[in-house]
């Protein structure tokens, strides 16, 4: 269950971004609301933006074969959401949840794109 310390699964922006240099190859998934997204981007790579409150609608476009890389502003909505895929059956081995979020990649200098699916 997700707390206030974090989860098994937390991953550091800076340690993402290593990570997706070196060929990881998650299916990235945005659960900041559609105005954060408007008006911030995705990071590059990201395959669905959804609000984490609903996440649960979109489990179909969710692979549950493949590493699922979650981000919100701050990483707590994140968590939410991957509490929430646990939830309904996904390997939780599989879910890596962005500490710090979007904020987090940013202050690293991470690149944002704009979001057009």
């Amino acid at each position: 269950m997700w707390n206030l310390f974090g989860t098994k699964q937390d991953i550091s922006a800076k340690k993402a971004m290593s990570k997706l240099e070196s060929g990881w190859q998650p299916f990235i998934l945005d659960v900041r609301s559609i105005a954060e997204v408007k008006q911030t981007g995705v990071i590059p790579g990201c395959k669905l933006s959804h609000p984490h409150s609903s996440i649960g609608k979109v489990r179909k476009q969710i692979p549950k074969n493949k590493d699922v890389f979650l981000m919100c502003k701050g990483g707590m909505r994140s968590a939410k959401a991957m509490d929430a895929l646990i939830a309904i059956g996904y390997d939780e081995s599989r879910l890596f949840n962005m500490k710090g979020g979007v904020t987090a990649w940013a202050r690293c200098g991470g690149d944002f794109v704009k979001y057009t699916n």
